[in-house]
């Protein structure tokens, strides 16, 4: 209740009073958590069971299976050792691509909290009985830890530990936008990426809003003013564009692109402010969602 009418009191508020609010909240958060001695800013146990998405087992799973029908084909788990980089604290697509055929799959997230395994127990138990009626049966997160099939890393994406040349699939959903330094990332991710290996990265580019116009929060501004205004909140939204994320990943991969959305009508596309306009095509600012297919020789 009281939550419901703190967003409706925010919602009142202009934009740059809403990121100034939002700045306090978290600077505030910060504090109260190295108070009480939680170091690792880890998933908060009471954040992940009132956050809707990390407690319906199949919304991870249907929108995998959108991907594919957007990209027009199924990804190949079949054997494969997998890495999903930023799974976030359910494992992401961790027990699909397992119950896929998936030879080891590995979960690199520096946020997570093993102690969700063990928390969200009813979440993975109805999870995996609707993997075994559309898949096939496999076990329990704990299990799979056990039997090496399973491994969760706890590190940043730029220096993961992993072996060179150790991993046949990479994926990411909604992660490339929030990685600050793209080129880092995509040389990590070749030095550990096998001959023949694919990679397939879903990217929000979107101002990460539930809005009509889904650019207004970047478009309408100078991208120094934005960064000012979440610098303090933990945001890290690299603001990059399609252009920039795929000339990234071209250094070191062969690229094919698929846009999912893209929307020119958004009026913060067809008026954007200049720097946006100097810098992007409209084409380019459009987008909304794409998917990035990488392949290595």
């Amino acid at each position: 209740m009281l939550k419901n009418l703190a967003r409706m009191l925010l919602r009142m508020l202009g934009w740059r009073t809403q990121q100034r609010v939002l700045e306090l909240r978290a600077r505030l958060v910060t504090g109260l958590r190295k108070r009480v001695g939680d170091p690792r800013f880890d998933y908060s146990l009471r954040e992940v069971r009132a956050t809707a998405k990390h407690n319906a087992p199949t919304l991870v799973v249907d929108r995998l299976l959108r991907y594919q029908r957007a990209l027009g084909h199924d990804i190949d788990f079949g054997g494969k050792r997998v890495l999903e980089l930023g799974a976030g604290p359910v494992l992401g697509w961790a027990l699909t691509g397992l119950a896929l055929g998936a030879r080891r799959y590995v979960v690199l997230d520096p946020s997570f909290n093993p102690d969700v395994i063990d928390a969200m127990a009813s979440y993975f138990n109805d999870q995996r009985r609707w993997l075994a009626l559309a898949f096939g049966d496999v076990d329990g997160p704990g299990e799979l830890i056990d039997s090496g099939r399973l491994e969760i890393v706890r590190a940043p994406g730029a220096h993961t530990g992993i072996p060179d040349a150790s991993v046949d699939l990479i994926l990411s959903n909604s992660v490339i936008e929030h990685v600050l330094d793209l080129d880092e990332l995509a040389a990590e991710l070749a030095r550990i990426a096998a001959p023949g290996s694919v990679q397939y990265h879903f990217v929000d580019f979107s101002d990460h809003r539930v809005a009509p116009d889904r650019f207004a929060a970047l478009y309408g501004h100078h991208p120094d003013e934005i960064r000012r205004l979440y610098r303090r909140r933990g945001l890290h939204v690299n603001m990059l564009r399609p252009s920039d994320v795929e000339a990234a990943f071209a250094r070191h991969f062969s690229v094919e692109r698929a846009v999912f959305l893209a929307n020119a009508e958004h009026p913060s596309v067809r008026a954007p402010a200049p720097w946006w306009a100097e810098h992007y095509e409209l084409d380019d600012l459009a987008i909304e969602v794409a998917a990035f297919n990488l392949t290595k020789g």
